[in-house]
């Protein structure tokens, strides 16, 4: 079975390098439809540490992933080996996320709150 990232994933993905570089993004992202078992009502994350260590095995793969593929999609010069190259990036995004214990949908709510969330960006960073 193929599983693709969202729209969401991916704009979450190619977003990357500014969360690790401690930047916020200016927009705003859109309130997800259904909240995590582990964010409270008030929206304050309750991440584990379990479950932040997960993420942050997820994210450094799928940022390497997101980089070296970047790389090669920049340098082709033909329209069809650049989108099965994203293809190529977006299913070993997945396996990335699932070989760290998260789904793809775990690994988007995480980013959300990573990237609203200061204090959990510097956890994820270790700063």
């Amino acid at each position: 079975m193929r599983v693709n990232l969202t729209p969401l994933s991916l704009g979450i993905v190619m977003s990357l390098a500014l969360v690790a570089s401690g930047t916020v993004l200016a927009r705003q992202s859109p309130a997800p439809e259904q909240s995590p078992a582990w964010l409270s009502a008030a929206g304050n994350p309750h991440v584990s540490a379990q479950t932040l260590a997960k993420f942050k095995r997820a994210f450094l793969s799928v940022r390497k992933i997101e980089k070296e593929y970047s790389t090669k999609v920049q340098q082709t010069h033909s329209d069809k080996v650049a989108v099965k190259l994203r293809e190529w990036a977006q299913t070993e995004m997945v396996t990335a996320v699932k070989s760290a214990g998260l789904t793809v949908a775990q690994f988007d709510k995480m980013m959300m709150l990573v990237r609203r969330d200061p204090t959990l960006r510097k956890q994820l960073l270790g700063q």
